[in-house]
Order: C-alpha cells, then sequence, then structure tokens
C-alpha cells in the first residue's frame, strides 16, 4: 500500500473554485499534504506559499497531476471545479506529536507564461483539525 493510498480525505464534497486549497493527513498523522488544481498547462510553475510561525517557504513545482489517490480512491482535479483539469501537491513529512496542532497557513499559486503571479485564497489547518473534519465526516 502507498503511503497515499492511506490519506483520509478532509471535505472534499463541496464544490471549490480553482486555486483553492484542500489538506489531508496521512493515517498515521504525522504528514500533511496539501492539494490545487490548475486548468490547463499554459503555466511557467504552480506551488505554495506555506507559513509556520514567523517563517515563510515558497514550493515551486513544474509537475501537475491528472489525478491523485486518496484512501484508495482516485480523485480527480473536478472537486475544485469543472474547470479544473490537473491538480499539484506538496507534502510535509514526519510532523511531531508536539506540533500537531500548530497552524499552517497556506495559499496556492500559480505563474502565468508572462511571470504575474495569481494567488489563490490562504487557508489555515494543523494536522488536528484535519483530524477532527475527517472524523466528523
Amino acid at each position: 500500500t502507498s503511503f497515499f493510498k492511506t490519506f483520509k480525505i478532509s471535505d472534499w464534497k463541496e464544490y471549490n473554485p480553482l486555486l483553492n486549497t484542500k489538506a489531508q493527513i496521512n493515517a498515521a498523522g504525522d504528514a500533511i499534504r496539501f492539494v490545487s488544481s490548475v486548468d490547463s498547462l499554459e503555466y511557467k510553475e504552480v506551488g505554495f506559499e506555506i507559513t509556520i510561525g514567523d517563517k515563510t517557504v515558497v514550493v515551486k513545482s513544474k509537475s501537475v497531476y491528472t489525478s491523485i489517490l486518496a484512501n484508495g480512491q482516485e480523485v480527480l482535479p473536478t472537486i475544485f471545479g469543472e474547470e479544473a483539469k490537473y491538480m499539484f501537491t506538496y507534502t510535509i513529512w514526519s510532523i511531531p506529536e508536539d506540533q500537531k496542532a500548530t497552524e499552517i497557513f497556506v495559499r496556492a499559486f500559480w505563474v502565468g507564461m508572462d511571470d504575474t503571479m495569481t494567488y489563490g485564497e490562504t487557508k489555515v489547518y494543523s494536522v488536528n483539525s484535519i483530524a477532527a473534519m475527517s472524523a466528523n465526516a
């Protein structure tokens, strides 16, 4: 079983526009994966701006996916809306027990072919908050 087959899904069912960010934790509760979407391959790069405390990290990628696995099920980009064609992800691994309540501020972005940066709404997650959402799903 791959790691990503053990992810719990948190609030995937509601409609979400492009560049919204979703988050999942793994079954062990020590990793968090962020997921967002794009409507085409006409972007230089995609990524996430992640802030924990007073430290901000910008994670950039040129990789996108037509689907991902979550809890052993294929998840398509359309969870973000009908215009979504691809998804991109980033995972924070090995989150210590004493950091599971720490708030993580995350917003997705893409860089257009003309170098224009477009950001999504900032979301706030923690391992504990996602676990609580999953338990109530």
